[in-house]
This record gives C-alpha cells, structure tokens and sequence, in this order.
C-alpha cells in the first residue's frame, strides 16, 4: 500500500476506528488541515492514505489521546520519528513572534513578508490572452482544453487560473506535462465570475474546495451501505451518489440558511 496500492478515507476511518473507536471521519481531515498527515490526491481529487501515511495518523491519535500531546508538538513529534517527512517552512509572521517571545531582537531586514497571493481578474477585451469579447459557454467548449485554450475560454488571466489550481479550486487532468481541462471546469470558472469582478483573493475560496472534497467524502461513506441495494435496483452507483449528493446538499443549505439568519 506504500506504493500504488493506497485507500481511500473510508477505510483509513474504519481501520482507525478499531483501535480508536471514538473517532469520526471529520478527525482525520482535521488532522491533514493541521499538517499531521499528507494524503496523495487522485486525479479526480479523492484522499489515497499510503501504509506510511495510516501509520502517521495512527501514532498522531495515540500521542494526543493517550499521552494528551498538543499537535503543534505531535507534529515535531512525527518527524522525529520518520512517519511525516512534509516538513513545511515556518511562515514568517509565527517565527517573528517566536523570536519577540524569546526576548530575541530581530532585524526588520530579515523578516522578508509573504507576498499577497493574486488576486481574481477578469480578463479584459484588450488583454492578450484571448480576443474574446465573451467567455466561451459550458455547452459550446469542447471536451478537452489545453491551458491556453482554457484560459482564453474561460477569460483567465495566467495569474489568475495558476492561483485557482495552485489553491484547488481548478482541478485539471493531466497527460504527461500538458494540463487537460474540461466543460466541468469551465463551468466551475463561470460560477467564480460574481466574485472575479470584485477582486476576491484567491485564498479566502480555498475553504470552498475543502467544503467540496467533505462532501464528496460524505456521499461515499452514505452510499456504501446502499450500493449493491441499488444495483439490484437498476439503479447505477453514479444515480445513487448523485441522488444522495443533492439530499446532502439540502441539508447544507438548511443549515446554511439557519446560520445565516441567526447571525444577520
């Protein structure tokens, strides 16, 4: 399993599960978000946990519920031992706090800030990416796209679409080194043009693609149970996680709405 053979987030939960019953599924995406565990993605997006990657989750568990360790220390704790070797670089704002808390004066010199990611744009008529005075339709794209001709579909600036994908809100495929985008993708473009005109940065939607790969998650854990049920059914896995997917997102908006109108 530490090579090609890897599995998805439903089994790492149920194998997790059986030494840590308490568990839940939401835990372990907690644990990614905090930089304990570094899942590989599929092309289509979905968790793929190595051996290496459920032994880290494993160890991660036991050193904060059975030796209560904070997770900034079972962090340095993983690496020690071998199990997490994404040893990230400490952003500059934290270390610049580090030092003034260890009475350490640090020259204003070598804090170098962290440039401001870019921001969403529209590209205009008189841009060179494209001479298009309207972005292509979903309908009319065709099935596969190259970079540019994305970008110049889906009026992108190159900035702008290296953010999207970089911060996971563009997923292309990929042959080789070309990059392969699809109607879906252009569609996912279009629904992000509200927000390209007023200048959003890029990484205050990351949390969208996060909320989405939860979802998904989601729907694959409640469609498991009803799979073969639905199969006997004449009913394809595809319908059912469709099915399920929008009984799914009827809850979400629920409770989207409840919160929205509670804080307003």
């Amino acid at each position: 399993m530490s090579g090609t053979n890897r599995i998805r987030i439903g089994e790492v939960h149920a194998q997790l599960r059986e030494e840590f019953p308490g568990i839940e599924l939401s835990k372990i995406r907690y644990y990614e978000d905090k930089g304990l565990v570094n899942p590989a993605r599929s092309r289509k997006g979905y968790r793929l946990y190595s051996t290496d990657d459920v032994a880290c989750l494993r160890e991660a568990f036991r050193l904060a519920q059975e030796e209560f360790v904070p997770l900034k220390v079972v962090r340095q704790r993983l690496i020690e031992k071998g199990l997490l070797h994404d040893v990230r670089p400490m952003p500059t704002r934290v270390a610049a706090q580090e030092h003034v808390a260890a009475n350490v004066t640090v020259p204003v010199s070598s804090l170098t800030p962290t440039p401001p990611a870019p921001t969403l744009r529209v590209v205009r008529d008189d841009n060179a990416v494209s001479a298009r005075r309207e972005p292509v339709s979903v309908g009319a794209a065709p099935k596969a796209m190259s970079r540019d001709e994305f970008a110049a579909a889906a009026q992108l600036d190159a900035a702008t679409l290296a953010a999207l994908v970089t911060h996971g809100l563009l997923r292309p495929k990929h042959s080789g080194p070309r990059e392969i985008y699809e109607a879906a993708d252009l569609a996912v473009a279009a629904a992000l043009r509200p927000l390209l005109a007023r200048g959003v940065d890029v990484r205050l939607l990351q949390p969208l693609a996060r909320i989405v790969d939860r979802q998904v998650d989601l729907v694959h854990d409640l469609t498991a149970p009803l799979r073969h049920a639905a199969v006997r059914q004449g009913v394809t896995v595809v319908e059912e996680a469709k099915r399920v997917s929008g009984e799914v997102d009827q809850v979400r908006r629920a409770l989207l709405d409840r919160a929205t109108q509670r804080d307003a």
